[in-house]
């Protein structure tokens, strides 16, 4: 099954990357759903199965894969990881500990709307990439 990236459809910072990464994902490894759409939230249910706490995860980026609930750093690191020709990049962001990148993600996903906008209606999928929206 492919891994699913939840993201903030409102979010102009987070529609720029979803573009990115299916511009870059060549093997259609990845599906999209808004965070906090139905389809979202129930992901996040299923993926949960009691251990985690689903109120607490942020709402800004979440990668759901093999049963595994990423965010924050390690997830946007395990994305780069799987696109084409960017792992030069991830292997130099890994370098980073958490202790220092997630705060820094947390710092640009609390403040994403004054920094980059907001858009009062999702991304809209075009034709061809309709398929890898959920």
């Amino acid at each position: 099954m492919a891994s699913i990236i939840l993201f903030d459809g409102e979010c102009n910072f987070c529609n720029f990357w979803i573009n990115f990464i299916i511009r870059h994902d060549k093997t259609e490894q990845f599906h999209f759903a808004g965070i906090k759409s139905e389809i979202g939230s129930d992901l996040l249910s299923q993926h949960a199965n009691g251990g985690t706490d689903i109120s607490n995860l942020p709402d800004s980026v979440i990668l759901l894969e093999n049963g595994q609930i990423y965010t924050e750093s390690k997830a946007a690191l395990k994305i780069l990881r799987r696109l084409s020709n960017f792992w030069p990049l991830y292997y130099l962001f890994s370098l980073i500990p958490g202790f220092i990148l997630d705060p820094v993600y947390r710092f640009i996903a609390t403040h994403r709307y004054r920094l980059f906008g907001r858009n009062n209606e999702c991304l809209v999928p075009t034709p061809s990439i309709k398929n890898r929206f959920l």
